[in-house]
This record gives C-alpha cells, structure tokens and sequence, in this order.
C-alpha cells in the first residue's frame, strides 16, 4: 500500500490510484479507509480521535494510516479526494482555480481548487510528519 496516491470518493465507489494501476472499489470510503487502519491494529475511529486530540485539530484532521499513508481531505466543487501526502512531490499553480499535484512516480493530479487553498489541506499533515521527524 505505499504505493497509494490518491484515492476520488465518488460516493457510491471509490476510485483508488496507486503508482502503477488505479482501480475502482464498489465500497464506501468509511469502510475502506477503515480497513488500512485495522491493518495497523485500529480503527477509522481510533485513528481520528487520537489525531484530533494530539494535535488539537477541532474538523478534518488528515488521516495517518502509517508511516507511508498520511491521508489529507481536499474538497472541490465536483469530488472529494483524500490525498497520500507522501507520495507529492510538487504542487503547481494552473491558473486561479486549477492546482496541478505532481506525485513521486511523476503522474499527475488536476484539481479544481486554487493553490493556496490546497496548501493549506495539507498544512495539518506538515505538523503530523514534523512531528514523526522529531520522534526519531
């Protein structure tokens, strides 16, 4: 799993990116997301309280599976995507309502959304890795 990228929650299924393939998934995001984390010994649940209370995130805590999944939520007008941010290598201003996200094996994202704004999805995430960097 440390090749996923990007994951697109189109409500009903979900479309899941990874380095070499993407595939579509006929489950909810709740349920997928939930199973990474039991691959760790927890919980969806278990995994946002502990963020939420360890960082003092009040909503939208990025997601950490491990320590190659960090899972950062980016709304747009169309989609939701949870973003691996791991796995980014650049973010790249389009024009004033489009971000293009470069991740490490060079394919490409293009967001509906400007470039500050996605930088500051990500934000939360920087203090999650900051954090780790410190621990070691």
């Amino acid at each position: 799993m440390n090749d996923l990228l990007y994951i697109v929650d189109k409500r009903y299924n979900l479309i899941i990116h990874y380095e070499e393939y993407q595939t579509l998934v006929d489950t909810s995001l709740k349920k997928f997301l939930n199973e990474l984390c039991l691959q760790e010994y927890t919980t969806l649940e278990g995994r946002i309280k502990a963020i939420k209370h360890l960082f003092n995130f009040k909503n939208n805590p990025p997601l950490y599976i491990n320590q190659h999944i960090i899972l950062v939520k980016v709304l747009t007008k169309d989609d939701i995507y949870w973003i691996n941010v791991y796995n980014i290598v650049d973010i790249v201003k389009v024009n004033s309502c489009q971000t293009k996200i470069i991740f490490k094996d060079n394919s490409t994202l293009l967001i509906n959304k400007n470039k500050n704004s996605v930088i500051k999805s990500f934000k939360k995430a920087r203090l999650i890795i900051n954090q780790q960097n410190c621990d070691k």
